[in-house]
């Protein structure tokens, strides 16, 4: 009795951790996703001539957060010399 009981306690627990590493590498996933479209909208735009800085939340300490603050001076530097 005591042995099942414990397995289906482990069961549990390992059921409980792979629903919340799956949540939150989805979350981690789509700040990463949305950060990465709005770059991606911007450099689009910027092919025509039209420079307007990208608006993400809080661009972070990472790569793609010092690429995006990049991006956006260079956006305002352009845009005082127009």
């Amino acid at each position: 009795m005591d042995v099942i009981l414990i397995v289906d306690l482990n069961g549990k627990i390992i059921v409980f951790n792979l629903i919340y590493a799956t949540a939150f590498i989805v979350f981690i996933t789509t700040t990463f996703v949305l950060c990465l479209k709005s770059l991606e909208l911007c450099m689009g735009k910027m092919a025509p001539n039209v420079f307007e800085p990208i608006e993400c939340d809080e661009p972070g300490q990472d790569e793609i957060g010092l690429l995006v603050k990049g991006i956006n001076n260079a956006v305002q530097k352009i845009n005082t010399l127009i």
